[in-house]
């Protein structure tokens, strides 16, 4: 299999990489900051669970777009 060139400057296209700063948002809105490893670990866990459905599945119907763009700027900076 032959790999484009830019490949190396292709930008991660995993939607889970938007989920990220939707769990960091909910967990900077709990105080006190977790005291434990276990702790914050939950938090997490609580912070993730409570993503609504409905903007997982938006980030996954937005695949195809990101995609595209990133094919269209040949593994550059896509807007995405």
């Amino acid at each position: 299999m032959e790999l484009p060139p830019w490949l190396a400057l292709s930008p991660d296209l995993s939607p889970i990489e938007n989920m990220c700063p939707m769990v960091a948002q909910r967990l900077t809105q709990i105080t006190p900051p977790a005291a434990t490893p276990d702790q914050l670990w939950k938090r997490v866990e609580a912070a993730w669970s409570a993503v609504p459905q409905e903007h997982i599945q938006s980030l996954f119907e937005s695949m195809p777009r990101h995609v595209t763009a990133v094919i269209s700027n040949k593994g550059v900076y896509s807007g995405y």
